[in-house]
């Protein structure tokens, strides 16, 4: 467990989102609905025992009512657990402008904020989460 801990901060001193600007982001998929857009950086993907961490950015084309009318785009380091199909988020930074870029809206490192947010969640294969880790779990 130490081990994990060491390389997730290693990993985020590293790759942190003040350096979003360098990211290669590779497009994945467009949701059905073709309101948000995930890319991820193929760059950032690590393989630790069975866990695989990546940089996420979600980029919003349409907002719903119920979204926050400011946040364009947001960027996420995650853990995926690709036997289960499990993951979870590390770091969340959203931004004003699409793609990462503009003003930094909010930027919350998830267990320190509410560690109920910081649990397993579950995505199916066909959805548009599903196919992004379809792409991350290739990483060897």
């Amino acid at each position: 467990m130490k081990r994990i801990i060491l390389v997730l901060v290693v990993i985020l001193i590293s790759t942190n989102t003040l350096h979003a600007a360098n990211f290669r982001w590779t497009k994945i998929v467009t949701t059905d609905d073709r309101t948000t857009e995930f890319y991820i950086d193929k760059n950032s993907v690590k393989k630790v025992g069975k866990f695989h961490y990546y940089w996420q950015l979600s980029n919003y084309l349409i907002l719903e009512e119920s979204d926050d009318p400011n946040v364009k785009s947001n960027i996420t380091f995650n853990i995926l657990n690709c036997e289960t199909k499990e993951f979870k988020s590390l770091n969340f930074t959203s931004f004003n402008l699409n793609k990462g870029r503009g003003e930094i809206i909010d930027d919350v490192i998830i267990p320190d904020e509410d560690i109920s947010y910081f649990a397993w969640k579950y995505s199916g294969e066909t959805t548009a989460f599903g196919r992004v880790f379809k792409e991350v779990c290739k990483t060897k």
